[in-house]
């Protein structure tokens, strides 16, 4: 199936033509996608970029020292622990890694091509302040959620008629069908599959309204991580190493990413995003992680079925 028909709607047939914008290279994906971890290393040997942006918060980055050493072997986790305004309860979550999770790809394609890597999302504290952790969080609300949730992907109506349409049971064996299942030589074909990504969840995204995606938060992490992306190029102009920067999201923001950096007047371009509270500390930590708790048939939000069969 041809994601980039010229059927769909125009918003999205603008943001394929911004897949690359002012030396900015989007890379949406879908956590934990063994295709979109063969594309981003395609991309960034062949693009070479100076700097890489991963969609984490960016309270992360004082742990890029430890993600990057040689000793620390996926599955791995970040967690990460706030307070909550109100009730004072901590809330906790956690930002897995396996070897094929696109973000943990991005961070040994860094240290391999000696590009800069940074976290641009809100720190988890932020969220877990402003109250958008909630919306998050499971019925037990003792239990540690994801980061990297795709409720979105999940309950969208328009990708379950498209599965419906190919036959399929479930957004699932939808995207194994559309995806992970090309023949190697497509799955390296970066340009198309990150394209056709982004077309499948810009579609699955236009199911919901702004006044939803503000209330979870959805668009002040957006807002945050335009913010860092205009950051990160300026501070590589003022160096004199004006270049390319990869951008590595969930396809769900990459359209909405590309309206703020292009100033489109949409929702979210017109509200600031919130800033860390003075003085609250982060609490991030790198601990040791499993399969079992990666996979999707055990609950786990933005898991594929069957972790260890898909790194094999």
């Amino acid at each position: 199936m041809d994601l980039t028909h010229e059927a769909l709607p125009e918003a999205v047939r603008r943001g394929l033509q911004r897949m690359q914008m002012d030396g900015v290279h989007f890379a949406p994906v879908r956590h934990h996608s063994p295709a979109c971890a063969l594309a981003l290393q395609a991309m960034v040997r062949e693009l070479r970029p100076e700097a890489i942006l991963i969609e984490g918060p960016d309270s992360f980055d004082a742990l890029l020292p430890l993600l990057h050493d040689a000793r620390t072997r996926p599955p791995v986790a970040i967690l990460s622990q706030a307070a909550g305004d109100g009730d004072g309860a901590t809330r906790s979550a956690f930002f897995p890694f396996c070897d094929y999770s696109p973000e943990w790809v991005a961070l040994q394609l860094a240290r391999e091509t000696g590009a800069d890597a940074a976290f641009i999302d809100l720190p988890w504290q932020v969220s877990a302040r402003t109250g958008h952790a909630a919306s998050h969080e499971q019925a037990d609300t003792a239990r540690a959620h994801s980061l990297m949730a795709e409720r979105y992907l999940a309950h969208s109506a328009w990708v379950a008629a498209l599965a419906r349409a190919c036959g399929c049971r479930d957004q699932d064996e939808l995207w194994d069908h559309l995806f992970e299942l090309r023949t190697p030589a497509a799955l390296r074909d970066w340009r198309r599959l990150f394209g056709d990504v982004f077309a499948y969840c810009a579609m699955a995204r236009a199911g919901y309204e702004p006044e939803v995606l503000e209330a979870e938060g959805s668009l002040a992490r957006e807002r945050h991580m335009a913010a860092h992306i205009r950051r990160h190029q300026a501070a590589l102009t003022g160096a004199g190493r004006a270049g390319t920067v990869v951008v590595v999201c969930g396809g769900f923001h990459a359209i909405a990413l590309q309206q703020l950096l292009a100033g489109d007047d949409c929702t979210a371009a017109h509200q600031a995003a919130p800033q860390p509270a003075a003085g609250l500390p982060a609490r991030d930590w790198l601990v040791r992680y499993g399969f079992e708790r990666l996979d999707a048939l055990n609950g786990y939000e933005a898991g594929m079925p069957s972790p260890a069969w898909h790194q094999w």
